[in-house]
């Protein structure tokens, strides 16, 4: 599916990594804003949101006005929210993009089937865990802002971030602006002096000794 093109009327976002699921949600609503950039954004936890409230949310406007419908936790809908999502997905309304997120799982399968019976586009934001996933990771947001990176460089970078993916989509971001685009361990090593080469223990060590500064540091 191209970055530009616009959305179709059912979009299913799958997977338990929120920082990738709400990327995907918003790429949906800039999609859909260049076609009607007065698409308006609604969003809803499928558990708070009653059927019939759903239902008037999804049903054309008399000024056929565009807009993106999100529901949140798809895992937690009850027998009669599955009931109405699974009556709208039989004629989706024009200008009316519907979008399911759900974590994946055994829990509020029926979501999951229906949506996907009913041809909706899904996108995968399953969670990140292994080293090396985080590499690609960053080494794909590089390239996303036009960049590229070295291995030392993508090694030294993750090493000094850690874990959280928006903290290295940041990173990684801030880096390819700020290095012309072409990210080399040199460069990284400066622009995150010092967080490459500490640990926990380090830090805690010097906070027990009373070396506030170094502690910071």
């Amino acid at each position: 599916m191209s970055s530009t093109s616009e959305p179709g009327p059912l979009q299913l976002v799958v997977g338990d990594e929120e920082f990738l699921a709400e990327r995907a949600v918003s790429d949906l609503v800039r999609r859909a804003r260049q076609r009607d950039p007065e698409t308006e954004l609604r969003r809803f936890r499928t558990s708070e949101v009653a059927p019939g409230e759903l239902a008037g949310h999804l049903s054309p406007s008399l000024f056929a006005e565009g807009r993106v419908i999100v529901l949140t936790h798809g895992q937690d809908a009850n027998k009669d929210m599955t009931a109405a999502i699974a009556d709208y997905v039989k004629d989706p309304a024009d200008g009316i993009v519907l979008v399911v997120q759900h974590a994946g799982g055994a829990k509020g399968k029926a979501v999951l089937d229906l949506m996907r019976k009913a041809g909706a586009h899904t996108v995968t934001c399953n969670r990140i865990t292994r080293a090396d996933e985080r590499s690609d990771f960053v080494r794909d947001e590089v390239r996303r802002h036009g960049g590229t990176i070295t291995p030392g460089a993508l090694a030294v970078l993750v090493e000094a971030v850690g874990s959280d993916l928006r903290e290295l989509a940041a990173a990684a971001g801030q880096l390819v602006a700020d290095t012309g685009g072409a990210v080399e361990e040199a460069g990284v090593r400066r622009y995150h002096r010092g967080r490459a080469e500490s640990s926990g223990f380090a830090v805690a060590d010097a906070a027990v000794a009373g070396d506030r500064r170094a502690a910071m540091e």
